[in-house]
């Protein structure tokens, strides 16, 4: 199997989605090059939850974990996941393509940790689809992507109408940019209602 898709139907009454569990049965696709989680995120991933699901799938050149709009509301509005968990997929995926990943940028990590980080980026990688995170400072945040992700278009999932202006802007996304690399996981409708409009948004502007 090259290619794995779930759709997780959790509800906020239910207990959520254990990550490591899914992810420590992926051992056995240790040829698996697409993972995708669809739905609702897993809100209780943390970095660990990212080095489980690496060394179990060695190859992945697609990792999406998304979020239906319908869920939006019903979930944490911040991640726990860290810019470490990026470090350890540019490590362990340099031929990656796509990438769906919140992360809170404000969180601790340790960079110096990664000793084999120098000149790897993932190059293939236009759009980081961050569902929602927290970029502290923008301008740091914008210079961590365009470090490891040299060649991105476009970055939506900011929480805030004024930190997408100023990332869409600091990379020159245009609208076709944005039409181009719509998501196969996310219907055209959704992509405008849910990622672009607060890039796009004039606001009296």
């Amino acid at each position: 199997m090259r290619e794995l898709d779930v759709w997780n139907n959790w509800s906020c009454h239910a207990t959520p989605l254990q990550p490591k569990d899914l992810f420590g049965r992926l051992y056995n696709l240790r040829s698996l090059e697409g993972f995708g989680l669809h739905s609702t995120y897993p809100v209780d991933m943390d970095d660990t939850d990212i080095d489980v699901l690496v060394q179990a799938c060695p190859q992945l050149t697609r990792l999406i974990f998304s979020l239906d709009i319908n869920a939006y509301r019903i979930v944490s509005r911040l991640s726990r996941l860290s810019r470490r968990s990026i470090l350890t997929l540019v490590q362990a995926y340099p031929s990656l393509q796509a990438l769906a990943l919140s992360v809170d940028h404000a969180l601790p990590y340790n960079e110096e940790g990664y000793v084999n980080l120098s000149g790897l980026t993932c190059p293939n990688v236009r759009v980081w689809d961050s569902v929602e995170s927290n970029l502290a400072d923008p301008l740091e945040s914008f210079t961590f992507m365009r470090r490891y992700f040299p060649n991105i278009r476009a970055f939506s999932g900011c929480v805030t109408v004024e930190d997408a202006r100023l990332i869409k802007d600091l990379l020159g996304t245009t609208e076709r940019d944005l039409e181009e690399h719509n998501p196969d996981y996310v219907m055209d409708d959704e992509w405008r209602i849910f990622h672009m409009v607060m890039i796009t948004a004039d606001d009296g502007r």
